[in-house]
């Protein structure tokens, strides 16, 4: 779990600061421990104006964003559709806001007839709108339920079961965004509250009468501004729906983030005020189920036909994939039960941090003419693990097979909690049996003297990691520690 001090540590360490979480509990924890800083900071913050607005006044929580991707982008929609029109080069491409317009325009003409609640009253209400039914938009969708984010960026691993798209890289690691919506309001001039219910104001502000290159210029010198809208639709309610209003330029929400930790430094109050929490790939089937199994669902966030059609599918999906992967576990756990009786241990196993993923290619690399001349030595990592498979079996079956374990030490390695929860309470139970030997490279300084690690011999001095070599000393080091494994590996 995350300690307090270490999550305050973090939120002072960038404009955006990052997390990882590993389980519901882990996640529930980050959560938790931000949404207690951020009240604390922002409380502060306004009880030192002259008119200060009641601690219990307004949006007491943070906003969250669930994406089933890292590499996506805090940003609106129509930026996305603006950039993809801009591919086709042999046309002339209308302006983003020209795009906007043509949105809006279409929607009040032929929207009406399909609209069973009152019409909107205003450009911006139009937008809610639109954009609750999907329509690229300046508006950004966020969430003020963690579990819901949590949901959507989790989701797509549970489609993907019966598919050959399941999640199996680093790229695949989803995120929430998490947002402090009051300190991004107070930036954009307001203390006191959020604006929901009467949006006049702002639709003149951030949708001028007359859109041109001099309306866009002017809405572009202001910051995104948090809105809660209006309940206009059961999904924006089920959604516990809320909104950024962007301008027309991009990285408005990072821009937020730099200047709010710049001006803090000055005053000695820099935090981050816009974090990204990752959940990596391998972890995103147990978090969505875990989810499912508090009661959350499509059906919940959609309360329509569409979401009950979606939720029906997914149980069909998990079903037949629960039944396939029971069987492939039962034979995989025959053949892990028949490998234990055996006593056989045939292989070098690479315990790392995916940011070390260098210095794991260069040994490889060095390790391969063992592998390919003497053709005994197998070596394994993480990388082997196949599509679908089950990746945490997997690799205590790896460990259990294990002759020899190499750890790439680094702060990262140290830093990494599935290493620490996983891989390295298993290599130390095997080695203290008898039956496997581990030797650790130090890639670079790090605190391993307060680990149990600095009990093994490493295969390099420590006193002189690898990132502090050239490249023929690295190369050098590199020859010499694997004829070591070697030795270790045929002993």
């Amino acid at each position: 779990m995350h300690e307090l001090d270490y999550v305050r540590e973090q939120l002072k360490a960038q404009p955006i600061a990052e997390f990882t979480a590993l389980s519901l509990g882990d996640y529930c924890n980050i959560v938790e421990h931000i949404t207690n800083i951020w009240r604390e900071t922002v409380a502060d913050r306004q009880l030192r104006e002259k008119d200060p607005a009641p601690f219990n006044y307004g949006e007491l929580s943070p906003w969250f964003r669930g994406l089933s991707s890292e590499k996506y982008t805090c940003e609106p929609s129509l930026f996305r559709f603006y950039r993809d029109l801009q591919k086709f080069e042999d046309v002339k491409q209308p302006e983003m806001y020209q795009i906007e317009e043509y949105f809006l325009q279409r929607f009040k003409a032929f929207g009406p007839p399909l609209i069973d609640k009152p019409l909107p009253e205003s450009d911006l209400e139009w937008h809610f709108l639109m954009r609750n039914h999907r329509v690229p938009s300046r508006l950004l969708d966020w969430s003020k339920g963690s579990f819901i984010a949590l949901y959507f960026a989790t989701k797509k691993n549970l489609e993907s079961q019966n598919q050959k798209s399941i999640p199996q890289s680093e790229s695949d690691n989803s995120v929430v965004w998490m947002l402090e919506p009051r300190r991004l309001n107070e930036k954009c001039g307001y203390m006191r509250d959020l604006f929901r219910g009467n949006y006049g104001r702002f639709s003149r502000e951030y949708f001028p009468a007359t859109m041109d290159e001099r309306a866009v210029n002017a809405v572009n010198q202001k910051l995104p501004l948090p809105l809660i809208p209006n309940l206009i639709s059961p999904r924006i309610a089920a959604h516990i729906g809320r909104f950024t209003l962007h301008t027309f330029k991009e990285n408005g929400l990072n821009s937020f983030a730099k200047e709010v930790f710049n001006e803090g430094k000055s005053y000695g109050t820099y935090m981050s005020y816009l974090v990204k929490i990752k959940v990596p790939y391998q972890v995103q089937d147990k978090m969505c189920r875990s989810l499912r199994s508090t009661g959350i669902s499509d059906l919940n966030f959609t309360q329509d036909l569409d979401g009950l059609i979606d939720e029906l599918t997914l149980r069909v999906s998990l079903g037949r994939a629960d039944h396939n992967n029971f069987a492939k576990q039962k034979y995989e756990d025959e053949l892990l039960e028949e490998h234990s009786n055996s006593n056989i241990r045939d292989s070098i196993f690479i315990s790392y941090s995916h940011e070390d993923e260098k210095a794991l290619g260069e040994l490889k690399k060095h390790l391969r003419p063992y592998v390919r001349d003497l053709q005994k030595m197998n070596v394994w990592d993480d990388n082997q693990i196949l599509p679908g498979s089950n990746w945490l079996k997997e690799i205590k079956q790896a460990l259990s097979a294990a002759k020899v374990g190499v750890l790439l030490v680094s702060p990262d390695f140290l830093a990494s909690e599935f290493i620490e929860r996983e891989e390295l309470p298993q290599l130390f139970e095997e080695s203290k049996k008898g039956g496997l030997t581990i030797f650790w490279i130090p890639l670079s300084d790090s605190a391993y003297k307060v680990t149990p690690i600095d009990e093994y011999q490493a295969a390099h001095p420590p006193d002189v990691p690898l990132d502090q070599l050239s490249d023929s000393g690295r190369n050098k080091a590199w020859v010499k520690i694997c004829e070591k494994l070697q030795q270790a590996y045929i002993s």
